[in-house]
């Protein structure tokens, strides 16, 4: 399926056969007025989904080899961080303390940073209707996080409803 722009926002079909992965992928060597890979980068956008099928599937932001991602529509919000392309789970899903409601867009920020340790720490934010933002960080090895060489906005799992993403902004070395 092949992503569009509707309204001024970006849509991920979700109206297909099966489990997949879908991405629209911002790919660099060098990122503009840097001379090498930034060590902190931090990325935001609105997200939102449509109501088919709700809880079923994900989305969510990828930096390097990280996806942040929820569930919308799924109760509690089912937020996790796990690996592209081999799906490794670096946290199970997380309890949100609400559930991201389909039809509305939520804000969600990541940010991503090396520490001296050959770590990277992780931290995501995302807001909620009652004004308290969901917040979890995790610190993981860099040989599984990657250089900050790609971003994307992700839906994947099964299929269900259309994700939508808006106002995506990124800021390098924050």
């Amino acid at each position: 399926m092949k992503p569009f722009i509707e309204n001024g926002q970006l849509v991920i079909p979700g109206n297909r056969q099966g489990d997949a992965d879908q991405r629209m992928i911002l790919h660099a060597n060098t990122w503009p007025a840097a001379k090498e890979l930034p060590k902190q980068i931090s990325v935001s956008c609105l997200v939102g989904s449509t109501g088919e099928r709700a809880g079923t599937y994900h989305l969510g932001i990828t930096i390097g080899k990280i996806k942040t991602l929820i569930h919308p529509g799924y109760r509690g919000g089912g937020f996790r961080f796990e690996q592209i392309g081999t799906h490794m789970k670096f946290t199970e899903n997380i309890n949100m303390g609400y559930t991201p409601a389909p039809n509305k867009l939520h804000c969600i920020k990541v940010t991503a940073q090396h520490m001296k340790n050959s770590k990277v720490q992780l931290k995501a934010v995302v807001s909620s209707p009652n004004n308290k933002p969901f917040e979890t960080s995790i610190e993981l090895d860099q040989e599984d996080t990657g250089e900050f060489n790609q971003i994307s906005l992700d839906r994947s799992g099964r299929s269900g409803g259309n994700v939508y993403f808006d106002d995506f902004r990124v800021q390098l070395n924050p």
